[in-house]
């Protein structure tokens, strides 16, 4: 739809593009402003030894975004869903084995800059974890398994996407703050942190 402005003319599209996604969340680095200390991991090294392996987990995902242009800006809104599982390990033997699903929603603003268009957003959404806690005392071993949800994680983030047609290349920083605590060390543990993530696209 075309919208008069003098004697020049605005184009208002609406699209929606579907993204894959994959990348590396660092869950030892908070989003900076909005993460808050996590040390269920430190506490389990006090008994369990030192942790031997390191805090960054693999994402996949999908995400769906709406976004109405209008002239060389535009403004969505995006759902997206990411997992991950990782295992943690400590030099007594015990592990602790997470799988981790992050619903995430939130705005994004564009600009379109021709052959790209870089993006801010932020929004919240929800996060939810199996853990599991396979722990070594005393030569003998003991189990537990821990359901929880972050029912108000908030994250944001800044991009790009490379558009080639209808088909496009992204990439995206994403700052994630989702901590849950876990009733077995009464201490919290991040789920989330700083992610890098590339993505490709499909718009219509």
């Amino acid at each position: 739809m075309g919208v008069a402005l003098g004697n020049t003319w605005a184009v208002e599209q609406t699209f929606v593009t579907i993204s894959s996604q994959t990348g590396t969340q660092d869950t030892s680095s908070p989003a900076p402003g909005i993460g808050r200390e996590a040390t269920y991991l430190e506490e389990m090294e006090k008994t369990q030894g030192a942790l031997t392996s390191d805090r960054l987990v693999s994402l996949s995902g999908v995400s769906l975004d709406f976004y109405r242009v209008h002239g060389s800006s535009a403004v969505g809104f995006e759902v997206k869903l990411q997992d991950y599982t990782k295992q943690y390990a400590f030099s007594s033997g015990s592990t602790v084995d997470l799988s981790v699903r992050q619903f995430l929603y939130g705005v994004n603003a564009y600009h379109r800059g021709g052959w790209y268009y870089p993006f801010i957003g932020a929004g919240s959404g929800s996060v939810y974890v199996k853990l599991q806690e396979s722990v070594t005392q005393s030569g003998q071993k003991y189990g537990a398994t821990v359901y929880g949800q972050v029912p108000n994680p908030y994250y944001y983030q800044a991009g790009i996407r490379f558009p080639f047609g209808m088909f496009g290349i992204l990439l995206v920083r994403q700052y994630l703050a989702a901590t849950v605590t876990v009733d077995t060390q009464n201490a919290p543990l991040e789920l989330g942190g700083e992610a890098t993530i590339l993505g490709f696209s499909v718009t219509f």
